[in-house]
This record gives C-alpha cells, sequence and structure tokens, in this order.
C-alpha cells in the first residue's frame, strides 16, 4: 500500500500534471509526441509511479479511437472473457471449469495496484463509484473499469461448495476490496462464517456490511443475516421482529421469513408476530439502525438530482437511480 503524500509531495505532483495538460492542444499527433518525452522526463522522478500513470491516462485520451478499440479488444480477449466464460460455467452448474476461467481471470489483478494517488475499484454502477471517493479523502477512487470485485466472489462462492470455507473467506475479503459496496460479496462472507459457526465473526461482519448497504433488497437481507444471529443467540423474540420488518424492504423472499418465523414459534410456543411499526420501536430500541446510513442517502438523493437535472430519468442508468431514490424519498416523508 502506497503511502499518502506529504503536503510539499502533493503541490509538486498537481503542479508537474498542470504544466504537462498546459501544452496540449486539439492535435491529438502533437499530444502524443509531448507524453512520450515527459515520460522521459519523470520517468526517474521520486514520484514517477504517479506521474507516468497519469501520463498513460492522458496518452490513451488522445489515441485515435481505431487504436483505442483495438487496445479494448485485446482487454476484452485476454482478460474479461475469461470471467464471462467462468460466469457462463456457473450457470449451468460446472464448477470445475469455471473455477479454471475465474482462475485465469484473476491473475491480472496485478496490473491494478493502489498507489499515493489513487485506489483501484471495480464499482458495478455510478452510485458505488461516487460512494467509493468518500471511502479514503486522501486518495481519489479510481475504476479501472474490470470487475475483478465479481471474479473473486464468484471464487467465494465456488469454494463455499468445496467447503473449502478459509479460502472462500480469503476470495471474498479481495472481492471486498476490489468494490466495498458489492454487498452480495458481503453477505456471502457472512454465509461463509455461518458454516464455520462463529457466531462473533458473524455479528461483526453483519455490522460491518450496514455501513455499504444503499439497495432495499440488501438491507432487507442485512435484517434477516441479524435474526439469524439473534436465533443462534436465543433471542427469538428480537429475530422475529427482525424478520418481520425485513419484508418492507425485500417482499420476495417472505416464503424464507415466514419458515425463520414458524421455526421460532416452535421453539417458543409464541405465534404471535408484531406489526412493523411495533417491530422497529423494539429494532431502534436496541440500537440496530432502522434505514440507511445517512452517507449513503446523501449520495443516491445527490445522483437523482443530476439525474432530473440532465433529464435522464428514462435512461437506464436514470431509471436505476431513480427506483432507489424514489423508496428513499417515499419511506423519509
Amino acid at each position: 500500500m502506497g503511502l499518502f503524500f506529504n503536503k510539499k509531495e502533493t503541490e509538486n505532483y498537481e503542479e508537474i500534471i498542470a504544466q504537462i495538460k498546459a501544452n496540449l492542444s486539439d492535435d491529438k499527433e502533437s499530444n502524443l509526441k509531448h507524453l512520450k518525452k515527459m515520460c522521459e522526463k519523470y520517468k526517474k522522478h521520486e514520484m514517477s509511479n504517479e506521474i507516468l500513470k497519469e501520463i498513460g491516462r492522458m496518452i490513451f485520451e488522445n489515441t485515435s479511437d481505431e487504436k483505442k478499440e483495438e487496445l479494448n479488444n485485446v482487454i476484452y480477449k485476454d482478460i474479461i472473457s475469461h470471467l464471462e466464460k467462468g460466469q457462463d460455467y456457473m450457470r449451468v452448474g460446472d464448477l470445475k471449469n469455471a473455477k479454471k476461467e475465474l482462475e485465469e481471470f484473476i491473475k491480472t489483478d496485478q496490473i491494478v495496484k493502489e498507489d499515493r494517488v489513487s485506489i483501484p475499484y471495480s464499482p458495478r454502477n455510478s452510485i458505488e463509484f461516487l460512494l467509493c471517493n468518500e471511502l479514503n479523502p486522501e486518495k481519489r477512487a479510481k475504476d479501472i473499469g474490470i470487475d475483478y470485485s465479481t471474479g473473486y466472489l464468484r471464487l467465494g462462492s465456488i469454494a463455499i461448495e468445496e467447503k473449502n470455507i478459509d479460502k472462500a473467506v480469503e476470495y471474498l475479503n479481495k472481492s471486498i476490496k476490489f468494490n466495498p459496496y458489492n454487498a452480495t460479496a458481503r453477505f456471502e462472507l457472512i454465509d461463509a462464517y455461518k458454516r464455520k459457526g462463529d457466531l462473533k465473526l458473524i455479528k461483526e461482519e453483519i455490522d460491518r456490511t450496514y455501513k455499504y448497504v444503499y439497495l432495499p433488497n440488501d438491507l432487507g437481507r442485512f435484517y434477516r443475516d441479524l435474526g439469524y444471529y439473534y436465533i443462534e443467540k436465543g433471542e427469538f423474540e428480537l429475530a422475529k421482529c427482525l424478520y418481520v420488518y425485513s419484508i418492507q424492504f425485500d417482499n420476495t423472499k417472505n416464503d424464507l421469513v415466514i419458515n425463520e418465523l414458524q421455526y421460532i414459534f416452535s421453539k417458543t410456543g409464541d405465534k404471535q408476530i408484531p406489526e412493523v411499526e411495533e417491530a422497529m420501536k423494539i429494532i431502534t430500541k436496541e440500537n440496530i439502525p432502522e434505514f440507511f446510513d445517512k452517507n449513503n442517502i446523501g449520495i443516491v438523493l445527490y445522483l437523482y438530482k443530476q439525474v432530473q437535472a440532465d433529464k435522464q430519468e428514462n435512461s437506464p442508468a436514470g431509471k436505476f437511480i431513480k427506483n432507489i431514490a424514489e423508496f428513499y424519498l417515499k419511506y423519509l416523508k
């Protein structure tokens, strides 16, 4: 992990980049010649790694569309195709070949490393990218455009199926490192700890997950996993409230919730089901959050305003953001 800039280094880096950009023009060929000279000039600089990365981005921006397409095709064929093939094999239950393809895919993750300027992430959408930007004010988030988070998630799932739980934990933590807001990976990690039967680790990971949840169905899963934990602790009334409360965030899991409630009934003999309002009061009393993290709410609502201002509500990304934001606003009224 790279060290943070000190104040002098930051000013020096920013001044160098500004000077390089100041000499760029509308002539891409001329720009490329200039940028190649800058590569030579700064290759032995004390901050050469960070400077050359930024120059590399400028070179790509000044590359012809034809060359960009060629480069993108190389990336697709040599890297991304392994992820897609691995997921295709998983869909048909061929875990052996899925694992082989996915292992080929993650071998390439060494091409992206954290440095003193930026942290590489593989967010799945614009919300996650903005949220990642908030994680470390000293550095900027860099969208690497290759979904290593999903690759490691799939390998973690395969490892769980193979009952290699320690390996699953390793893979899932790597998935989370590439995308802290990949809640699927976080919940899979909780499942891995369930296989280990370690209640302490389960509770710690559930608590940690809350900050990174922004989708309604994931918040529903958060409450269900807490319900599981409190069942294991023998705190059945609180578990019952958590399962009931979860339904308003994800009503596609009603059957699962009913099964868990029936299990609680069998243990307690009490078949009364609390109303949502009553469940919320008990959850709040136990210092369990009743809605999303405030920072996540702020980011989503900010993006929604941008979508509205740009009149992009009907674009795929706009619809995605709009649906989440309107869920938030309905609840917050």
